[in-house]
């Protein structure tokens, strides 16, 4: 799936890894040093113990998403998810960095971004997407719509998701 100004693309349903894949998937695609406004998708996070030799992930089980940092001049990609599969109810959305270099999650990167998902959780979840200011953000459903949380164009943190598409803080 290519990312474009504005929103992502959406992804056909034959182009979802199979759970178990997911964590091969994440390796894979760090150590490939992703293209800039690339993303990948998959499903269960949860089975991505190759990748995530520390747990970080253990317990995140919905949809993920992965697109690499452009501000990261190492190759890092950034890891998004909500947080429980299968389920429609109020969960968090959050991020983890994947190491560009190892393929592994980055122990203790693990960051919430937002608090209010609500949606299908195994195929609903959030997407990456760059606003036309080139800030890099999630897009995720929420109760009575759609809410997102953005990076600034030079953010000063990896995980510093924390502006709505007004700029103003969430």
């Amino acid at each position: 799936m290519h990312l474009i100004s504005g929103f992502s693309s959406k992804r056909p349903r034959a182009a979802r890894p199979g759970r178990i894949a997911a964590c091969a998937t994440i390796a894979a695609l760090a150590l490939a040093t992703p293209l800039s406004g690339h993303a990948a998708s998959g499903g269960k996070s949860g089975t991505c113990t190759a990748a995530d030799t520390a747990g970080v992930l253990a317990g995140i089980t919905g949809d993920y998403q992965l697109t690499n940092d452009p501000s990261d001049p190492q190759g890092s990609l950034i890891f998004t998810a909500n947080t429980t599969g299968s389920v429609l109810a109020t969960q968090n959305v959050v991020v983890a960095k994947v190491d560009g270099t190892t393929g592994n999650i980055v122990p203790g990167s693990l960051t919430t971004i937002a608090n209010n998902f609500y949606g299908n959780s195994f195929i609903n979840g959030p997407e990456w997407f760059y606003s036309p200011q080139g800030n890099l953000g999630v897009i995720y459903p929420a109760a009575g719509g759609l809410a997102l949380a953005l990076r600034s164009a030079t953010p000063s943190a990896w995980n510093a998701f924390g502006y709505d598409y007004s700029g103003a803080p969430t």
